[in-house]
């Protein structure tokens, strides 16, 4: 993969971009941010991806606003939304459908765009997420305030048990939980199969389940399947 001067620069910018992000996307020295972005975003994709913001379900902005940024580009709005349509496919984006109007907004690493590539795993792909996830992304997403997973003070002595959950307890789970319900491959352990490593416990793959807002995205790209 090769990267031409004006290519890394554009690629910095987009790496600088989803940097400001909640949990972001921090530089190397090694240049492996780069060569993960180059693999995923082609370079017409990381020019539209810098116009757009972070979103999760009730950030997401509309075509018509990422269009009055965009628009200084050149860019037709129709062209716009070909574009943001491919690069939710691919798993570059945030996305939901509402009352027929379409939402978009730039996806985190993790949880998003890795998760997203479900189904369309190469080998290439992961060994530069690997490259880059262990050389820097890790590290810097244990520094951030506010982190995805933090302690909660209960001022009482919890007991720890390690149990796994039964069947009344995942179905406890579903019906205090908003549809819809989707299934999918699990991510893990395709890159497993991909490294000729495989699960040995079982060679079931599609055990990963979704709901919401997240079942949502994953059957309407057609990554998972409707679980009634």
């Amino acid at each position: 993969m090769s990267l031409n001067n004006e290519n890394i620069a554009l690629y910095r910018k987009l790496q600088e971009h989803l940097d400001k992000m909640p949990l972001g996307f921090p530089s190397t020295k090694s240049g492996s941010d780069i060569k993960l972005l180059k693999r995923l975003f082609a370079p017409q994709e990381a020019k539209i991806a810098m116009f757009l913001k972070f979103g999760w379900e009730r950030d997401l902005e509309p075509l018509n606003t990422i269009y009055e940024r965009a628009k200084e580009s050149g860019i037709s709005k129709e062209e716009l939304e070909q574009i943001l349509d491919k690069m939710v496919q691919k798993g570059l984006l945030m996305f939901k459908r509402e009352a027929e109007k379409k939402y978009y907004g730039n996806a985190l690493l993790m949880i998003g765009m890795s998760e997203f590539q479900v189904n369309k795993l190469t080998k290439e792909f992961i060994e530069d997420f690997h490259d880059y996830f262990g050389n820097k992304w890790l590290a810097e997403a244990i520094k951030v305030k506010g982190a995805q997973l933090r302690v909660i003070p209960v001022e009482q002595s919890i007991e720890s048990e390690h149990n796994i959950s039964n069947y009344d307890d995942v179905i406890k789970l579903l019906d205090t939980t908003d549809g819809p319900y989707m299934v999918t491959n699990c991510l893990c352990r395709q890159i497993k199969d991909i490294l000729e490593q495989p699960c040995k416990a079982t060679s079931r793959r599609e055990v990963c389940l979704a709901f919401g807002f997240a079942a949502e995205l994953y059957i309407e790209q057609g990554w998972g399947s409707f679980y009634k």
